[in-house]
């Protein structure tokens, strides 16, 4: 990978998918894309951690597939190992290299499924399966039962955090070998707890609903495994709860900024973080489609955003109304001294595109 340069995984959602490398130079601006991989049955969610790649997609009978992937210089990648599970379609998988663990969030199955990670990094084998027989909330779409669509790893802490889309909550896990759940938070009903980020110095989490589009801020206590909301409010600037839902929310490496994105309203909201790790909005920028994942680059101030095909939910109803503007993606850039998000006016288009990752 040469100076200057970022690498953006982008998969391709389709029975024949691809899995894409788009080259992008932070200095001219330039991007190229590359086929890097084929054949892959509706990528759902990718991760890069310490030059491995991980995917999660079906296998020819439908089950969860997920392959490790070891990162080249050049950004190529080559196949490790592959893993094939019992579920539906995990939208969302993490990793960490240092204590060899993955975890995906299988959100149609229910369930949270936990593996270890070998040395070369590949997927050794499946250490538990957490699936919890909860009434979901029963407010808005999706909400029968539990269903994890998100789940993120402290980085010092043995601890993990799910968004539980069905019943409105974040739920604390304990990673001691096995998904022990020790703690949760009640959020409003309805909403649709979508995607959570952790602060890397204060005892803070910050979370995205999908449904109601709105951000909480909750203050955890990993002593006694407890969770408090401190701040919540809409995230949306001009449409009204039903014309849009949330997608991604991310922080900054040094915990000062942090962004939101909308789905249907396109956008992509700018926050700054206070002392106290409450959010003050100080702007937004319009994206040019729905923004599935937004990645930052605090070196060089590039935001990422993944925007992906658009795809009928079938909970929504947005089919008729959402108005197809590229999918690939889109090039912000934070400028902090002004706490301004600009378009560059630079991206690529990549048909099909769903699921992405940035080196």
């Amino acid at each position: 990978m040469k100076e200057g340069e970022r690498i953006v995984y982008v998969g391709e959602r389709s029975r024949q998918g691809r899995l894409f490398t788009i080259h992008f130079n932070t200095k001219t601006y330039e991007l190229k894309k590359e086929c890097v991989e084929t054949g892959m049955i509706y990528i759902a969610s990718m991760a890069v951690e310490e030059g491995y790649l991980y995917t999660s997609s079906l296998d020819q009978e439908g089950r969860n597939l997920f392959c490790s992937y070891r990162i080249q210089k050049s950004g190529r990648i080559s196949k490790i190992n592959e893993w094939t599970d019992f579920g539906n379609d995990a939208t969302h998988i993490t990793a960490d290299r240092k204590r060899g663990i993955l975890i995906a969030s299988d959100f149609l199955a229910c369930t949270l499924m936990l593996y270890r990670l070998g040395d070369a990094g590949d997927i050794r084998c499946r250490v538990d399966a957490k699936r919890i027989d909860e009434e979901g909330s029963h407010v808005g779409p999706r909400q029968d039962a539990f269903h994890p669509h998100c789940t993120v790893i402290h980085k010092k802490e043995r601890i993990a955090l799910t968004a539980d889309l069905g019943c409105d909550k974040i739920r604390l896990f304990g990673l001691d070998g096995r998904l022990r759940q020790l703690g949760e938070i009640n959020l409003e009903k309805g909403a649709g707890i979508r995607h959570i980020v952790i602060h890397p110095r204060k005892n803070y989490v910050y979370a995205i609903s999908e449904i109601s589009s709105d951000i909480f801020v909750c203050m955890v206590d990993y002593q006694s495994f407890t969770l408090t909301l401190k701040q919540s409010f809409s995230n949306l600037q001009e449409k009204a709860v039903g014309e849009s839902i949330g997608g991604d929310i991310v922080m900054s490496e040094d915990g000062a900024f942090l962004l939101a994105s909308n789905r249907g309203e396109n956008t992509i909201v700018l926050y700054r973080v206070m002392e106290d790790g409450l959010l003050k909005k100080v702007d937004f920028a319009r994206s040019r489609g729905w923004v599935r994942k937004i990645m930052m680059d605090q070196k060089t101030g590039c935001v990422v955003a993944g925007i992906e095909a658009y795809l009928d939910v079938g909970a929504y109803g947005f089919s008729e109304k959402q108005e197809k503007k590229g999918e690939g993606i889109q090039i912000f850039h934070l400028n902090r001294e002004q706490e301004k998000l600009v378009d560059l006016n630079v991206g690529i288009d990549v048909p099909g595109a769903y699921a992405f990752s940035i080196l």
